[in-house]
């Protein structure tokens, strides 16, 4: 089932569990994230349903732009500088992103909004950052490894050694699923490792995100 480090495309399973793994923490408003940065959880997950996506100001935003990406120290001034569909489009999730800027004590914050139309990170891997805040509004989720079924000594090592132990199931996000994924330069947490899933663009399959990564 496995070679490279990569799952082989034609024979992938994914499993949404019905119980949240020990890996996970269940979030059910802002005020739960301090708990979630403090505790040994890789990965935190909304237990709330966001409102149902506007299609039509996605494809408003996918009619402009395939890619917005602004970065620095400042919060405030980061969102400032994006165009009106760009803050229209992330409005509903951003407060979670002010909620997680409060928290942490970062120097450099990078905000992504990227449309995808091929698998942009094939390879398992842990973030090399603090914490990233994710949201896939329209497509496949980021597909992720539990504790249990990640072989860690085999990481970084360019897909040459297999990541993931022999019949495992991999674990996916949902569209419209609010998370935080903890990184390398988490104090409490080696990080999630994890990697994008591959999307059929014959097939129209696409993928848009908006994510918040904190270093």
């Amino acid at each position: 089932m496995y070679s490279d480090g990569k799952l082989d495309a034609p024979g992938i399973e994914t499993h949404r569990n019905d119980s949240v793994p020990e890996d996970v923490m269940l979030v059910y408003s802002a005020d739960d994230l301090p708990i979630f940065y403090s505790s040994d959880k890789d990965l935190g997950l909304a237990a709330f349903r966001m409102a149902t996506p506007d299609v039509e100001l996605q494809k408003r935003w996918l009619d402009i732009h395939t890619s917005v990406v602004v970065e620095g120290p400042d919060l405030k001034k980061l969102k400032s500088s994006l165009d009106d569909v760009t803050k229209e489009l992330i409005q509903p999730y951003f407060g979670f992103v002010e909620k997680t800027n409060e928290i942490m004590s970062t120097k450099n914050i990078r905000l992504v909004i990227k449309r995808i139309d091929d698998q942009m990170c094939p390879l398992f891997h842990v973030d090399n950052l603090k914490l990233r805040f994710l949201v896939t509004m329209k497509g496949k989720g980021t597909q992720w490894l539990r504790k249990e079924d990640t072989i860690h000594k085999n990481l970084g090592k360019g897909g040459k050694k297999p990541i993931a132990k022999p019949d495992v199931y991999l674990q996916e996000l949902q569209e419209g699923q609010v998370a935080w994924l903890k990184g390398s330069g988490h104090p409490s947490s080696k990080g999630l490792v994890h990697r994008s899933p591959a999307v059929n663009p014959t097939l129209g399959e696409t993928r848009l995100f908006f994510r918040a990564d904190f270093f």
